[in-house]
C-alpha cells in the first residue's frame, strides 16, 4: 500500500470512529433531554447538566472532524490531478 493511500485510509478510519462517537453522543443527548424534561421542574441545574455535557462533547467531536475533512478534500484533489492513475504506488 502506498504511503498516500495508507494515510488516506487512516484519515477515513479516524473519521469513521469519530462519527460513531458523535452518534453515541447524540443518543446520549436525546436520552438526557428526555430525562431532563421530567426532572427540570424539581432540579433544573442537575437535570440539565447531562444535556449540557453531551452537547459540549458532540460539538467537540464535530470540531475535531473538520481538519480531517479538509485533509481528505485535499487528497481527493490530488487524486483528480493524477487522474487516479498513480493511486497504487509501490514504496
Amino acid at each position: 500500500m502506498s504511503t498516500f493511500s495508507y494515510h488516506l485510509d487512516q484519515e477515513l478510519m479516524m473519521l469513521h470512529s469519530t462519527v460513531i462517537a458523535l452518534n453515541e453522543s447524540l443518543l446520549t443527548l436525546d436520552t438526557a433531554a428526555q430525562n431532563a424534561a421530567q426532572n427540570v421542574a424539581r432540579e433544573p441545574e442537575t437535570a440539565l447538566k447531562p444535556v449540557r455535557d453531551a452537547t459540549t462533547y458532540a460539538i467537540g467531536l464535530i470540531h475535531s472532524i473538520y481538519p480531517s475533512i479538509m485533509t481528505l478534500r485535499g487528497s481527493v484533489q490530488v487524486l483528480r490531478d493524477l487522474g487516479c492513475r498513480e493511486l497504487i504506488v509501490r514504496e
